[in-house]
């Protein structure tokens, strides 16, 4: 994704197309980056933690995002605070080992809000008696066998009663 939509890899333009067509799509997209990044699902190097928290924060500002992750907000927040002073270069650390994947712990502002899913009861089917069924059954039966039975007399050889 970082490649694609923020580099533009391919030269394709997909970047500019975001900022200029779609800067809430391109907002989003990248607060997603960011939130992998938050929560350890992704380890990039540092500077495209900048790069990332950099159009992120360009991309809130243009687009004034009303539903927007408030602790990715925060962690963009922390990125922007924490600058390598250029004195000294910037090492990429070795990942620590991983662990087992364990839940990200939520902080009371993490608590989502909004409408609750709650399971429904699946919707009832029209019952129909056996009874009914049957005669169904039955009637279609019978206009078959009428159609037969005329079809038969139409083309049924008439006798000569004339003697």
């Amino acid at each position: 994704l970082h490649n694609v939509y923020v580099r533009d890899q391919y030269k394709l333009g997909t970047r500019e197309w975001l900022e200029g067509s779609n800067r809430a799509a391109f907002a989003q997209t990248l607060e997603r980056m960011l939130d992998a990044i938050r929560l350890n699902y992704w380890q990039p190097d540092a500077a495209t933690k900048r790069e990332l928290t950099r159009a992120y924060n360009e991309a809130l500002k243009a687009t004034g995002l009303r539903e927007s992750n408030a602790a990715v907000q925060r962690f963009a927040a922390a990125q922007g605070n924490a600058r390598p002073s250029s004195s000294q270069p910037t090492v990429a650390q070795p990942s620590p080992p991983k662990q087992a994947v364990s839940e990200p712990k939520t902080e009371p502002q993490d608590i989502i809000k909004g409408l609750k899913l709650e399971l429904q009861a699946p919707d009832a089917k029209p019952v129909t008696s056996v009874v009914s069924s049957l005669a169904a059954l039955w009637g279609m039966a019978l206009l078959l066998g009428l159609g037969a039975w005329q079809q038969s007399r139409r083309w049924r050889p008439v006798k000569n009663l004339s003697g």
